[in-house]
């Protein structure tokens, strides 16, 4: 599996206090969280609805965020496991993909948020709201990604030593 994470920074703790396997478990919980938010939070999908025009791209945009969620629910249940049980590399990497996907996810999204034409409603954000929030939560799972990269690393290094 090709590794696109080699040029990530890497960390010696989570939030310069933590260490970096418990920091990879509140991530986890952090992500699972979030996706359990998203899925319970059909009265703010409804009232974006109410607020802004949504087209054709809005609603695929929807379906490939419900994929998406389910994905990330299971590469959580996975990731987890394998930091609390195994300290599985493996587990640690698919988690570092997933969370890229996201990533690029949440930039197009924020594009599309950012460019939203809003209807005459008086109650409404504007959209820029939206797609600055969508791009801080990126900066944010950036941020993830370094520490999960660092952890990962971290468990190559015992395990490539325990075979020797």
């Amino acid at each position: 599996m090709v590794n696109i994470f080699v040029c990530l920074p890497q960390v010696k703790k989570c939030c310069c206090c933590f260490g970096l396997r418990f920091g990879c478990i509140i991530i986890g919980i952090i992500n699972l969280l979030f996706v359990l938010s998203a899925v319970l939070s059909s009265e703010a999908n409804k009232n974006y609805r109410e607020c802004y025009n949504t087209g054709v791209v809005t609603k695929i945009v929807g379906y490939i965020a419900i994929f998406i969620a389910i994905y990330l629910f299971l590469s959580i249940l996975y990731f987890l496991y394998g930091v609390i049980i195994r300290k599985s590399p493996t587990a640690v990497l698919w988690f570092m993909y997933t969370t890229f996907v996201v990533m690029v996810y949440n930039i197009v999204v924020s594009v599309l948020l950012m460019t939203q034409s809003k209807k005459k409603s008086k109650n409404c954000q504007p959209p820029y709201i939206f797609g600055t929030s969508t791009i801080i939560s990126t900066l944010l799972l950036f941020y993830f990604l370094v520490i999960l990269k660092s952890y990962h690393k971290i468990l190559t290094m015992t395990k490539t030593q325990d075979k020797k």
